[in-house]
């Protein structure tokens, strides 16, 4: 879980802190149209806000169950859109976006269902 509030928080740091860097140098990105600064922003605090949640997640199982669905559900639907433009015939290629959009969909479900099907721990009596 840490590894993905990492991700987020690099990517979301990123966006707000350099979009037009991030526009420039993620790959596939300046296929999807021109630059947005404002959009591009929007998305940084999108992600740094899901960084902040799955540290918070860290703390105990419930905040974390609810930090990497949220994280996960995210992504899934980020990567949705990608697989929509790609059959629409408009996206960057599924190898130029892979590592960007579709390998962390993965990491991100991989770490929610770890914490919701984990078994609740035994309460001291």
């Amino acid at each position: 879980m840490a590894l993905t509030a990492l991700f987020f928080a690099v990517v979301g740091g990123w966006l707000l802190a350099a979009p037009h860097h991030f526009y420039m140098t993620m790959p596939g990105v300046v296929a999807n149209g021109p630059f947005n600064g404002h959009l591009l922003n929007d998305v940084g605090v999108a992600y740094a806000t899901l960084a902040f949640a799955l540290v918070a997640g860290l703390r105990d199982r419930v905040s974390a169950r609810l930090a990497t669905m949220l994280a996960a559900v995210n992504l899934c639907g980020h990567a949705a859109l990608h697989a929509i433009a790609e059959f629409s015939g408009v996206g960057a290629g599924v190898a130029t976006e892979g590592p960007g959009v579709y390998i962390p969909v993965f990491l991100a479900v991989a770490v929610a269902l770890r914490f919701a099907t984990a078994q609740p721990a035994s309460r001291p009596r």
